[in-house]
């Protein structure tokens, strides 16, 4: 007889306890300071890295996972961060200089 599934304990939503919510709003700080300050390319590649991380923290952090970047089921969370990561990165790469 299978066993039935074993719930999630609740996440913390004290703002002490949510330190991924707070390193995500300061990388996106950080990628708006270097869109301003270098240049929108830079910018660009700041944000999908940062849009990398969290994707990747997501998957491999155990479960309930972080609060601030768990939102959905783990795979469509993964999938929304990584995807607009890839096209983030590939839209920079093909911007033209010119056009900044």
């Amino acid at each position: 007889m299978a066993q039935p599934p074993v719930p999630e304990p609740p996440a913390s939503l004290a703002p002490s306890r949510q330190p991924a919510m707070w390193l995500v709003l300061a990388g996106i700080a950080v990628s708006t300071l270097v869109a301003v300050l270098v240049g929108a390319r830079a910018g660009c590649f700041t944000l999908a890295g940062l849009l990398a991380v969290a994707g990747v923290c997501r998957a491999v952090l155990p479960g309930p996972g972080a609060v601030g970047i768990t939102v959905r089921s783990r795979g469509l969370d993964v999938l929304f961060f990584l995807a607009p990561a890839v096209v983030m990165a590939f839209l920079a790469l093909t911007l033209d200089q010119g056009e900044i």
